[in-house]
């Protein structure tokens, strides 16, 4: 990669008018395993059925595997 994602520092110059909060998103090896298992059509087909048939069960299961390290951290930035 030629250049990095932007980290924490990125906010640094904000005014004090701005909070900044960050949450991490989607465990880095279930990331991977599940990306390649979509490569698959017989588990892209059953991963796409998934959430219209178990949705809370499957809400459940990927809050238990969102831990670090994390495939992506998310940034969210407000006006106090």
């Amino acid at each position: 990669m030629l250049h990095p994602f932007p980290g924490p520092d990125l906010f640094e110059g904000l005014s004090a008018d701005w909070t900044v909060g960050s949450f991490g998103n989607e465990h880095l090896r279930f990331h991977y395993w599940l990306a390649h298992k979509e490569m698959d059509p017989l588990w892209s087909r059953f991963l796409g059925v998934l959430p219209r048939v178990v949705p809370s069960p499957l809400e459940l299961a990927l809050r238990l595997v969102d831990r670090e390290p994390f495939y992506r951290r998310i940034f969210v930035v407000a006006r106090r």
